[in-house]
């Protein structure tokens, strides 16, 4: 390995709360633990990446890769998630007020105990996705695209 992505590798953690990484290719990340709130991340490669215990408030993230990605316990309020992959992303437990998930593709996710408050899913795909039963009539007014296979806990 270079010395170049070794370091990378070392640093990663620390040098990833300053940057801007719009379009970046980070899959299989671990993330977790970090501020990176009001950061512009659209486009990014995020697959199978880990941002459990994350603040990622105000975060743009459209347009996204985020397939299998791990937000359990994150903050994500006001966060830009539109035109996003999420399929069998874990969103467990996590504060999505007033996310944008517009369009976005939810398929097969988990959203157990998590806060949907004015949470924004106009037009995205919940099919097979675990929702609290709490939430159905919320959901249903959003005009998600495969609300009956949504699997309601």
């Amino acid at each position: 390995m270079k010395l170049k992505n070794l370091l990378f590798e070392v640093d990663f953690k620390k040098i990833i709360k300053v940057l801007a990484f719009a379009h970046a290719h980070i899959s299989n990340k671990d993330l977790s633990d970090l501020d990176l709130s009001f950061n512009n991340l659209h486009d990014i490669n995020a697959s199978n990446s880990i941002f459990n215990n994350s603040d990622l408030t105000g975060v743009n993230l459209e347009g996204s890769n985020l397939y299998n990605a791990s937000f359990r316990k994150t903050n994500l309020t006001d966060a830009d998630l539109s035109n996003t992959i999420l399929g069998e992303s874990d969103l467990v437990n996590s504060n999505l007020s007033r996310t944008n998930f517009q369009n976005s593709d939810l398929t097969s996710a988990k959203l157990v105990g998590a806060n949907i408050k004015n949470t924004i899913f106009k037009d995205a795909n919940l099919s097979y996705a675990l929702i609290d039963l709490v939430h159905k009539r919320y959901i249903k007014r959003q005009n998600v695209i495969g609300f009956e296979t949504i699997k309601w806990i």
